[in-house]
């Protein structure tokens, strides 16, 4: 003989819904804030590494366009002029 079920099978269908909407809420809610942590880590990372760089040194003084004194020709030698 089989035994009788306690519930029946749309109380059963019901109770397998609510108990999976359930898990789905609970996992929502573990995503969110494991979310949440990580972007406050990404955060704190970047405002560290904004206090870390030094500054950025004015183009004055960058070495790639060096400051020419007052009067500078520059020197083509024996070359005609470009026009």
């Amino acid at each position: 003989m089989m035994p009788t079920r306690r519930r029946t099978r749309e109380q059963a269908k019901a109770a397998y819904i609510t108990r999976e909407r359930r898990l789905n809420a609970l996992q929502r809610e573990l995503d969110r804030a494991a979310a949440e942590q990580a972007a406050q880590q990404h955060r704190a990372k970047a405002a560290a590494e904004r206090e870390a760089k030094p500054p950025r040194p004015s183009p004055d003084l960058d070495d790639r366009f060096p400051i020419r004194p007052p009067g500078y020709q520059p020197d083509y030698g024996d070359d005609p002029p470009p026009f």
